[in-house]
């Protein structure tokens, strides 16, 4: 068998406060109400990014991406007219292109994500050209590069709309129009287990440029899978692709709370 690699990119979005497993199954219990997510200074948290394929006999392949830690730094931090604001820090494990810094602004009805700086110091995801031995799909190829360091603060107009509590079955609701539109919407309730543990969680359907379903906790995002897609395998020998193709998609996982 010949040598393949596969690269990869993820789309963090940036909602970093967020992992698959075999155990992971429906509940018949009602789904938590989630009236908030709190948010406790200090507290720590690793997750790991993984791209995982399904061969020709529909066997599972996993390829670790990256690893991310996350710290909530204050939960009262000021931005302008912006005050009582909560700011997360992010940073790839894997590689060092310093530090993402996002702030959030907590509401009794809603989660709203005000501003960031240096998104490309954790996992995003964008098109690139094809390479000689790689995974790929006819249109683009998912490539693990960072943006480079940007230390500009961005904030979207209006906040971006992470959580619109209580996170009740139906419930759906605008993330942000620009600079594309954005929607999510509550399906239900599943356990999720993961090396952080076990958690009854709000399985959120992300309607973006590329569809993600969040599994959302009082603990926070536990769980991010991204929408399969197809890709063609390429390798040395038939850098234009082999005719073979394997089915693959993103997943986040928390592996750890302190």
């Amino acid at each position: 068998m010949q040598n393949t690699s596969t690269r990869a990119i993820v789309f963090i979005g940036i909602i970093l406060f967020s992992g698959i497993s075999c155990n992971d199954s429906a509940v018949n219990t009602p789904l938590p109400e989630i009236t908030t997510i709190p948010f406790i200074a200090s507290s720590s948290y690793k997750y790991t990014w993984k791209l995982v394929e399904l061969d020709s006999l529909d066997d599972t392949i996993t390829f670790q991406i990256d690893t991310i830690r996350l710290r909530i730094i204050s939960t009262n931090v000021n931005i302008g007219t912006d005050s009582n604001l909560i700011l997360l820090e992010a940073q790839s494990v894997n590689r060092n292109i310093g530090v993402t810094k996002v702030w959030y602004k907590q509401y009794v009805d809603s989660l709203l994500e005000i501003a960031y700086e240096n998104a490309g110091a954790v996992p995003t995801i964008f098109p690139k050209r094809q390479q000689r031995t790689a995974l790929r799909n006819p249109a683009f190829l998912f490539s693990i590069t960072g943006m480079n360091a940007d230390s500009t603060i961005y904030r979207p107009g209006g906040g971006r709309v992470v959580y619109h509590y209580p996170l009740t079955k139906n419930k759906k609701w605008i993330s942000f129009t620009s600079p594309w539109l954005q929607t999510r919407q509550v399906m239900g309730n599943e356990l999720i287990t993961t090396p952080a543990g076990s958690f009854v969680c709000a399985k959120i359907f992300t309607d973006n440029v590329v569809d993600f379903t969040d599994y959302a906790a009082v603990d926070g995002l536990v769980k991010r899978v991204f929408v399969p897609f197809k890709v063609e395998i390429v390798t040395e020998s038939n850098p234009d692709g082999t005719g073979e193709m394997r089915i693959v998609f993103i997943e986040q996982e928390l592996i750890s709370k302190y």
